[in-house]
């Protein structure tokens, strides 16, 4: 859909800054889904909480920092019904909400660490990895 939009005679698919931005949201999204997969992957039958609060926070802020991106690309246009990105940037603002804040994931994933931590070396335990 990007790169369909034309801007100054141009798709906007062909300016450089774009091509980052949207390499930058890709590699954002790759990320998040690895992270969710082991989350996933280690749930048997429960997720293990550390993992699963982790890829809760790092996936709802990177769809956060993807959507608000998306929006600027649309520039005006992204707070439009027009176009499906405003709707999408809504519903990503719910995820950080619903289902505990990230300020509380990350009061239990501290507490977890710290707990968890060799505190002769500052190092995690290597079950961890």
């Amino acid at each position: 859909m990007f790169v369909a939009i034309a801007a100054f005679g141009r798709r906007i698919g062909e300016f450089q800054g774009l091509r980052w931005k949207l390499a930058d949201m890709w590699r954002e999204i790759e990320a998040a889904r690895g992270l969710l997969y082991r989350a996933c992957a280690g749930a048997d039958p429960f997720p293990d909480p550390l993992l699963a609060a982790t890829a809760k926070i790092f996936c709802n802020e990177m769809s956060v920092r993807v959507t608000s991106e998306a929006i600027q690309v649309f520039g005006g246009y992204g707070f439009t019904d027009e176009y499906p990105v405003s709707r999408f940037f809504r519903g990503t603002r719910y995820g950080s909400l619903g289902g505990g804040t990230s300020e509380t994931l990350r009061n239990l994933v501290g507490r977890k660490l710290v707990r968890d931590m060799d505190l002769a070396t500052g190092v995690l335990g290597m079950g961890m990895f």
